[in-house]
């Protein structure tokens, strides 16, 4: 065997061995999204939310982060030493019996490099103003992920609200699409969450999918010892305040760049190709 065809099959052997390695972690913007992270990501979340019930209201909303494809020691050195956070804010467009529909939801995701704070050791106000301070890895915009001839109009979310003695349960969700054109989060997190995958009902695509669900049972005992707090569990809660907990689920795909080390790999591959097909005319 020539150099030349011993070069070209130790390239070839050694592509093949990066072929059956597992995938490594795809870490993108200070976050391990692990080996799924190739094809897709799934976040859960907890979340508080601020309690409505007519057209024209705003609700609030803000949670931690919990897991990032099933792992909650998702920082890029494998550590629980990072954390991300949500914040959302939607008007509500239609309110047809116990159905909440929002327009112009938002949903702005925050990264720290420092553990996770417990967010219930104080109130909802002193958690949004901490968490609108630290740095935004991704903002989210809600697409018309409702169907428009339930309730009359596009929307991008809907909440079904029921009322059982006191208890208030909230269940619901929406499509979301990353917002790339405000220039707030980071470039390459966005680009990744960026995949265009799910279609509206507009014919456009959205790239995450959302869901949620809390209620008014167990919540912040810092909310509920402020001001009308107490409102909360008495089945007739007041708008505005923090009535609701919960979790909330974020699924969608991702867009993977190659690395310009595999580039290299599949330039040094074909290399070898073609030094093996000029070998063989010989």
């Amino acid at each position: 065997m020539s150099v030349l065809k011993k070069f070209a099959a130790a390239v070839l052997a050694a592509g093949a061995a990066v072929a059956m390695t597992p995938a490594k972690a795809v870490v993108v913007g200070g976050v391990d999204f692990g080996a799924v992270g190739l094809f897709s990501h799934i976040e859960t979340a907890t979340i508080a939310a601020s309690f409505v019930n007519a057209a024209g209201q705003v609700t609030q909303s803000y949670g931690l982060i919990s897991t990032v494809n099933g792992d909650s020691t998702y920082c890029a050195d494998g550590s629980s030493n990072c954390a991300l956070y949500f914040v959302t804010s939607a008007t509500v467009s239609a309110t047809p019996g116990s159905d909440l529909y929002f327009a112009g939801s938002q949903i702005t995701v925050y990264y720290s490099n420092t553990a996770a704070v417990n967010l219930l050791g104080q109130d909802s106000a002193a958690n949004l103003a901490y968490i609108s301070g630290l740095t935004k890895w991704a903002t989210l915009k809600g697409e018309n992920g409702v169907d428009p001839s339930a309730a009359g109009l596009a929307s991008d979310t809907k909440l079904t609200q029921s009322l059982t003695g006191a208890s208030i349960t909230a269940s619901g969700g929406g499509l979301l699409s990353v917002d790339t054109t405000d220039g707030l989060g980071i470039a390459g997190v966005e680009a990744f969450l960026n995949a265009n995958t799910i279609p509206t009902f507009t014919g456009q695509f959205a790239d995450i999918a959302y869901t949620e669900s809390a209620n008014n049972f167990v919540l912040n005992p810092f909310d509920l010892a402020g001001a009308g707090g107490d409102s909360c569990l008495t089945g007739a809660p007041q708008v505005g305040d923090w009535c609701l907990a919960g979790s909330a689920d974020l699924r969608g795909r991702t867009v993977i760049v190659p690395t310009p080390g595999s580039l290299a790999l599949l330039g040094l591959g074909l290399v070898g190709i073609g030094a093996i097909r000029r070998s063989t005319k010989k």
